[in-house]
């Protein structure tokens, strides 16, 4: 059990209403239609990559990790079934790692080692990492066909991932996206 006494408390209630806030604020983002940042970028093989092809093939989870995160490895797990439960729908996941230029092998390594069926892509210059906002990592966005962001979440801890298969389902069903 934590002690919270003093600074303690206050910044543990500061905290814990700014995560309250960015929930809300996750769970408004999919009425509003915000339209996600398009960009281009290179795969692990050095080809491009754009998220308007991609999302001319279907809906798209934009996935922000780095080699060294804990719980972006634990999500990628959740990922890889959820591609399966979807498969069919032509549904893509689109990494993006946040590892710098020189971590290339040991990113290679990791997409190897783990089986990850996802696109990957380096953001060497962190300008997407920069254009979407993100803060902390795992960082993820569902991006529907229209481009728009319908569902995004910071963090990750086991279960997680069954609000991203509430917010698919909901695409899916919503838009006739097959």
């Amino acid at each position: 059990m934590m002690n919270l006494t003093g600074k303690n408390t206050r910044l543990y209630f500061t905290v814990a209403c700014l995560w309250g806030a960015l929930s809300a604020q996750a769970e408004e983002v999919g009425a509003l239609r915000i339209k996600a940042p398009a960009f281009t970028a290179r795969d692990l093989r050095n080809k491009l990559v754009s998220t308007d092809s991609l999302l001319a093939k279907g809906p798209l989870i934009i996935d922000f990790w780095a080699t060294w995160c804990v719980p972006c490895k634990e999500e990628f797990e959740a990922l890889k079934k959820i591609l399966r439960t979807f498969s069919g729908k032509n549904l893509t996941v689109l990494a993006v790692n946040e590892d710098g230029p020189s971590e290339i092998a040991k990113v290679k390594q990791m997409v190897a080692m783990r089986k990850l069926p996802f696109v990957v892509v380096m953001d060497n210059g962190k300008a997407i990492m920069r254009n979407y906002n993100v803060t902390a990592l795992p960082t993820l966005f569902l991006i529907g066909t229209d481009g728009t962001i319908r569902y995004f979440s910071r963090g990750y801890i086991s279960g997680d991932e069954v609000k991203l298969e509430e917010k698919l389902h909901e695409l899916f069903t919503s838009d006739k996206q097959h």
